[in-house]
């Protein structure tokens, strides 16, 4: 329960396939804008803290790859909006800039909730970066090939514009990587409901500082210790040792992006929080 009442509240800032019916965006105008009503302007402008939107930077978390800026180019011009469409799956995931990982493919799908197109196309910008495979007329594939930034474009019957968004890929971090990352991290935040909130400072030897609050009280701050306890393509998941798990806030690990720009802060009964990277250390 706790966790679905987090996402919801969270809805404006990460919505990673949660909402099963998807997220409904419209606008009575058809002039192009940056937001479509008060809620879409809310999301608009959050973006994860280790993104560049609109970058033509060749250097990102993790090892400091060196691309060409081809990659990472975006065309000046580009305006990021929805017009009249309820879209779900990775669109959600695009919509917040989420980080997709290289060679990890997802889907989307999408419906017109005013001006109803017979026929879409949905294209990518920069098929280096990610391709667009159509499996429907509003069911497509999106295949991540190459550590880039790319604009997603999904146009209808009249050849009118009814979605563009930059889609930002990033290659995963080997396990050491991501776990020098973490503690190269000043310190991690989130945003979480009832009042709780949460700061972890990944620390040497796989040790993370915890503090925060629950309901708006503070709980004591302590240090855990946290090992891997799995992966899948996108994620690592990663436990906190048996006497951190009976502290009072409950925790009990994280789930952490292979990109490393998020994490699942996790607790007995599901998410306690998502967790964003602050700013990196300085030598």
């Amino acid at each position: 329960m706790k966790k679905n009442l987090i996402i919801t509240a969270l809805s404006g800032l990460l919505l990673l396939g949660v909402v099963s019916c998807g997220l409904t965006i419209d606008s009575s105008s058809e002039e192009v804008s940056n937001s479509v009503g008060d809620s879409y302007a809310e999301t608009s402008e959050i973006s994860l803290p280790s993104s560049e939107s609109n970058s033509t930077s060749s250097e990102v978390v993790g090892e400091n790859h060196k691309y060409a800026d081809s990659y990472y180019e975006i065309p000046e011009d580009t305006i990021e909006y929805v017009d009249g469409l309820s879209v779900s799956g990775a669109l959600i995931d695009v919509n917040v800039d989420k980080q997709f990982v290289t060679g990890v493919s997802d889907t989307f799908s999408f419906s017109y909730t005013r001006n109803a197109s017979a026929t879409s196309n949905a294209t990518s910008s920069n098929e280096d970066v990610f391709k667009i495979e159509k499996i429907s007329e509003t069911n497509y594939k999106i295949i991540p090939v190459h550590e880039g930034n790319a604009v997603l474009h999904i146009t209808d019957s009249k050849g009118l514009d009814r979605y563009n968004h930059i889609v930002y890929v990033r290659d995963a971090m080997a396990q050491e990587e991501m776990e020098e990352y973490l503690s190269d991290v000043e310190y991690w935040v989130s945003y979480a409901g009832y009042g709780d909130s949460y700061k972890m400072t990944f620390l040497f030897d796989n040790q993370v500082a915890i503090s925060g609050s629950l309901q708006g009280v503070a709980f004591s701050s302590y240090t855990a210790t946290f090992k891997l306890f799995s992966q899948n393509d996108t994620e690592y998941i990663y436990t906190f040792d048996t006497d951190s798990q009976k502290n009072s806030s409950g925790l009990t690990g994280f789930n952490i992006s292979k990109t490393g720009d998020f994490m699942y802060l996790q607790y007995t009964n599901g998410t306690a929080a998502i967790m964003f990277p602050n700013t990196r250390k300085v030598d």
